[in-house]
């Protein structure tokens, strides 16, 4: 997957929505250190996921039966 997703996070699964919704939730209300603006920018959105993920990785693990 692209963006810095790991590959054990797989398109449409509990723990890539789990991602998803984190990481705009993360836009929406405007968590210290996050890209605002990220979109058009591969390595925003990079950067943004590693958050997401160093942040919340254990929950997104533990969805995606990856633990």
């Amino acid at each position: 997957m692209g963006y810095d997703i790991p590959s054990w996070i797989t398109g449409g699964s509990l723990a890539a929505q789990t991602e998803i919704v984190i990481h705009e939730l993360a836009h929406d209300f405007d968590v210290p250190g996050f890209v605002q603006n990220d979109a058009g920018s591969a390595v925003a959105q990079a950067i943004n996921n590693q958050a997401v993920l160093q942040n919340c990785g254990d929950v997104i693990s533990y969805l995606s039966g990856h633990n």
